[in-house]
């Protein structure tokens, strides 16, 4: 239902100089298509400006559908919020 709304927060991060994005996942149970969506039209934009996105704290149920659709070889999916942070190192 807030998948609109996100796309315009993270579009507005971008456009404002963000080139780290990074995504809890710990309290999102259910993910549908467009939410899907969001996360990949956001990596295209923020990879545009030279940034990036990564997200943790992903539950297996939705682990389960990112790795249906390949999503984790699209965007880093790190299992906690240490191990994002760190993979943000390589990005300037």
């Amino acid at each position: 239902d807030n998948s609109n709304d996100l796309w315009i927060y993270l579009k507005t991060l971008v456009a404002g100089g963000a080139q780290k994005i990074y995504i809890d996942l710990g309290q999102v149970s259910y993910i549908d298509s467009s939410g899907i969506g969001v996360l990949i039209n956001t990596a295209k934009l923020i990879r545009k400006h030279r940034g990036d996105i990564v997200m943790s704290n992903v539950s297996d149920e939705i682990k389960s559908i990112f790795k249906v659709i390949k999503l984790e070889d699209f965007i880093r999916i790190c299992n906690t919020e240490v191990d994002a942070m760190k993979s943000f190192r390589f990005v300037q």
